[in-house]
C-alpha cells in the first residue's frame, strides 16, 4: 500500500484556511459516506485524517469512484515519492503551480502564493 511522505510538498494545500468553506457542499453528487468506503480507500481517508487532521475534499469527491481516488493517490504518491525523483522540491512544486496556473486552477496557485509570503 502507498504511503504519503512526511516531506510532502503539496500537504499545504491540504490544510484549510476558511473553516465556513468546510460547511459547503464538496460536490454536486453525494459523497460516500466514509464507513461504506471499499477497505482500500477507506485506508486512505484515514491516512489523510491521521496525518493531515481531515479529509480534503477533493478525496472526499473522487471516492464516488473508489478506483479511481484510489488510484490516483497511488499515482500522486509514487510522482512526487522524493526518493524516486530526481528533481527537488521545490522544482515539483514550481512545475505544480505553473501547471495550475495554465489551466486556471486559482486553488493550487493560491496557497503557494499564501505559503511564500510566510516564508
Amino acid at each position: 500500500m502507498s504511503t504519503i511522505a512526511p516531506s510532502d510538498p503539496f500537504a499545504d494545500h491540504l490544510y484549510a484556511y476558511d473553516t465556513d468553506a468546510q460547511r459547503e457542499p464538496v460536490s454536486r453528487f453525494t459523497v460516500p459516506d466514509e464507513a461504506r468506503l471499499p477497505p482500500h480507500v477507506a485506508s486512505i481517508h484515514a491516512k489523510f485524517r491521521r496525518q493531515y487532521g481531515f479529509v480534503p475534499n477533493w478525496l472526499a469527491a473522487l471516492s464516488i469512484n473508489p478506483d479511481t481516488a484510489y488510484r490516483l493517490v497511488t499515482f500522486y504518491e509514487h510522482l512526487f515519492d522524493p526518493r524516486r525523483s530526481q528533481l527537488t522540491a521545490a522544482e515539483r512544486e514550481a512545475i505544480a503551480v505553473v501547471t495550475s496556473a495554465a489551466n486556471e486552477c486559482s486553488y493550487r496557485v493560491f496557497n503557494y502564493r499564501r505559503r511564500s509570503r510566510t516564508c
